[in-house]
Protein backbone atom coordinates (compact mmCIF):
# COMPACT_ATOMS: atom_id res chain seq x y z
CA UNK A 1 0.00 0.00 0.00
CA UNK A 2 1.11 3.78 -1.05
CA UNK A 3 1.13 5.81 2.37
CA UNK A 4 1.44 2.70 4.87
CA UNK A 5 2.74 1.80 8.45
CA UNK A 6 3.98 -1.73 9.11
CA UNK A 7 4.20 -3.54 12.20
CA UNK A 8 5.05 -6.74 13.18
CA UNK A 9 3.61 -8.79 16.10
CA UNK A 10 5.50 -10.92 17.70
CA UNK A 11 4.11 -13.89 20.81
CA UNK A 12 6.90 -15.41 22.46
CA UNK A 13 9.49 -13.91 20.53
CA UNK A 14 8.91 -14.90 17.02
CA UNK A 15 6.93 -12.70 14.43
CA UNK A 16 3.31 -14.28 13.93
CA UNK A 17 2.26 -11.49 11.63
CA UNK A 18 2.64 -8.69 10.06
CA UNK A 19 0.22 -5.44 9.01
CA UNK A 20 0.87 -2.94 6.37
CA UNK A 21 -1.36 0.14 7.29
CA UNK A 22 -2.85 2.80 5.26
CA UNK A 23 -2.08 6.10 6.14
CA UNK A 24 -4.85 7.39 3.71
CA UNK A 25 -7.23 5.54 4.77
CA UNK A 26 -8.73 3.04 7.17
CA UNK A 27 -7.54 -0.16 5.44
CA UNK A 28 -4.94 -2.36 6.34
CA UNK A 29 -3.03 -5.76 4.57
CA UNK A 30 -2.20 -8.56 6.98
CA UNK A 31 -0.28 -11.40 6.82
CA UNK A 32 0.14 -14.81 8.71
CA UNK A 33 0.82 -18.00 8.60
CA UNK A 34 -2.36 -19.16 7.09
CA UNK A 35 -2.89 -16.47 4.18
CA UNK A 36 -3.80 -12.27 3.55
CA UNK A 37 -6.29 -10.86 5.21
CA UNK A 38 -7.64 -7.38 4.64
CA UNK A 39 -9.22 -4.94 7.18
CA UNK A 40 -11.05 -1.95 6.14
CA UNK A 41 -14.82 -0.73 6.04
CA UNK A 42 -17.64 -1.98 4.34
CA UNK A 43 -18.79 1.03 2.68
CA UNK A 44 -16.96 4.39 1.13
CA UNK A 45 -17.87 6.65 3.93
CA UNK A 46 -18.71 5.19 7.23
CA UNK A 47 -19.59 1.92 7.42
CA UNK A 48 -18.56 -1.10 9.99
CA UNK A 49 -14.82 -2.21 10.12
CA UNK A 50 -14.44 -6.09 8.91
CA UNK A 51 -11.73 -8.72 8.39
CA UNK A 52 -12.33 -9.85 4.21
CA UNK A 53 -10.60 -12.91 3.41
CA UNK A 54 -11.03 -14.76 0.13
CA UNK A 55 -14.34 -12.74 -0.60
CA UNK A 56 -15.69 -13.64 2.69
CA UNK A 57 -16.29 -11.20 5.90
CA UNK A 58 -15.14 -13.11 8.38
CA UNK A 59 -15.62 -10.14 11.62
CA UNK A 60 -17.30 -6.83 12.04
CA UNK A 61 -17.47 -4.35 14.19
CA UNK A 62 -19.18 -1.28 14.90
CA UNK A 63 -19.60 1.56 16.83
CA UNK A 64 -22.74 2.33 18.61
CA UNK A 65 -22.11 6.20 18.77
CA UNK A 66 -20.54 7.93 15.92
CA UNK A 67 -18.42 10.40 18.44
CA UNK A 68 -17.60 7.64 20.83
CA UNK A 69 -13.91 5.12 20.93
CA UNK A 70 -16.35 2.30 21.85
CA UNK A 71 -16.63 -0.92 19.83
CA UNK A 72 -19.02 -3.75 19.63
CA UNK A 73 -17.00 -6.53 17.87
CA UNK A 74 -18.15 -9.44 16.36
CA UNK A 75 -15.13 -11.95 16.12
CA UNK A 76 -16.13 -15.77 14.65
CA UNK A 77 -16.89 -17.35 17.80
CA UNK A 78 -17.15 -14.40 20.06
CA UNK A 79 -18.67 -11.14 20.94
CA UNK A 80 -16.27 -8.39 22.56
CA UNK A 81 -16.77 -4.69 23.86
CA UNK A 82 -13.83 -2.39 23.08
CA UNK A 83 -14.07 0.25 25.60
CA UNK A 84 -11.81 3.44 26.78
CA UNK A 85 -11.81 3.22 31.00
CA UNK A 86 -11.11 6.88 30.51
CA UNK A 87 -10.90 9.29 27.77
CA UNK A 88 -7.53 10.70 29.15
CA UNK A 89 -6.00 7.44 28.48
CA UNK A 90 -5.04 5.68 25.26
CA UNK A 91 -5.82 2.24 26.78
CA UNK A 92 -8.38 -0.20 25.84
CA UNK A 93 -10.33 -2.67 27.77
CA UNK A 94 -12.01 -5.79 25.75
CA UNK A 95 -14.87 -7.53 27.45
CA UNK A 96 -16.72 -10.92 27.08
CA UNK A 97 -19.80 -11.55 28.38
CA UNK A 98 -19.73 -8.47 30.66
CA UNK A 99 -16.43 -9.37 32.07
CA UNK A 100 -13.13 -7.89 31.57
CA UNK A 101 -10.28 -10.17 29.59
CA UNK A 102 -7.76 -8.17 28.15
CA UNK A 103 -6.48 -4.64 27.57
CA UNK A 104 -4.34 -3.22 24.40
CA UNK A 105 -2.90 -0.07 25.45
CA UNK A 106 0.53 1.52 23.60
CA UNK A 107 3.93 1.71 25.43
CA UNK A 108 5.14 4.82 26.34
CA UNK A 109 7.72 6.27 23.78
CA UNK A 110 8.38 2.96 22.31
CA UNK A 111 6.18 3.06 19.21
CA UNK A 112 4.78 -0.32 20.49
CA UNK A 113 1.68 -1.40 21.88
CA UNK A 114 1.02 -4.02 23.90
CA UNK A 115 -1.84 -6.69 23.11
CA UNK A 116 -3.11 -8.42 26.33
CA UNK A 117 -5.63 -10.74 25.67
CA UNK A 118 -6.08 -14.80 26.40
CA UNK A 119 -3.47 -16.78 24.96
CA UNK A 120 -6.06 -19.11 22.89
CA UNK A 121 -7.81 -16.77 21.32
CA UNK A 122 -6.55 -16.54 17.81
CA UNK A 123 -3.86 -14.21 16.02
CA UNK A 124 -6.10 -12.79 14.03
CA UNK A 125 -8.59 -12.05 16.65
CA UNK A 126 -5.92 -9.93 18.63
CA UNK A 127 -4.35 -8.69 15.60
CA UNK A 128 -7.82 -7.40 14.27
CA UNK A 129 -8.54 -5.93 17.97
CA UNK A 130 -4.96 -4.10 17.83
CA UNK A 131 -6.08 -2.36 14.44
CA UNK A 132 -9.29 -1.13 15.50
CA UNK A 133 -7.91 0.49 19.17
CA UNK A 134 -4.80 1.91 16.85
CA UNK A 135 -8.02 3.42 14.64
CA UNK A 136 -9.16 4.71 17.92
CA UNK A 137 -6.07 6.39 18.71
CA UNK A 138 -5.29 8.00 15.68
CA UNK A 139 -8.41 9.90 15.63
CA UNK A 140 -7.46 10.97 19.29
CA UNK A 141 -6.63 14.57 19.77
CA UNK A 142 -2.95 14.95 21.09
CA UNK A 143 -4.02 17.13 24.40
CA UNK A 144 -6.30 13.64 25.24
CA UNK A 145 -2.76 11.85 25.98
CA UNK A 146 -1.92 11.17 29.58
CA UNK A 147 1.51 10.34 30.20
CA UNK A 148 1.71 8.37 33.30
Amino acid sequence: MLFSWNFQFRENGNIVGEMNRSLLREAAEVDLDDGRYSFCRDQVIGGDYVIEHKGQILARATKPKWWRSNLDVELFKRSIKLRRPSIFMRRFAAFEGGRQVGTIHPAWLTGRAKIDLPPDWTVLDRVFLFWLCSLMWRRQPDWLIQIS
